[in-house]
């Protein structure tokens, strides 16, 4: 049953390689800094910035990405219903 389990889980959310974890991890820590900076000056970027970084901190440090999916499947399916109208 646990093994069920963690497949089910790693296809909901896949893992993300090492470098992509690194750089993730990286992202997220500028823009938690540029966060902290920016909130005396402006709050809802300073806001916007902590929000975003902390996701990608998140999502470096546990590997997981559970938005890729999703996000890839949705623009593949706007890109396959997309249709041309070409006149001449």
């Amino acid at each position: 049953m646990g093994n069920f389990t963690n497949i089910i889980n790693e296809q909901a959310h896949p893992r993300l390689s090492k470098t992509e974890q690194l750089i993730a991890a990286m992202a997220g820590f500028i823009l938690i800094a540029a966060g902290v900076r920016n909130l005396r000056k402006d709050n809802q970027r300073g806001y916007a910035e902590l929000l975003c970084g902390a996701y990608l901190l998140f999502k470096g440090a546990s590997g997981h990405a559970p938005f890729r999916k999703e996000t890839l499947q949705s623009v593949a399916n706007e890109t396959a219903d997309a249709t041309l109208d070409i006149t001449v």
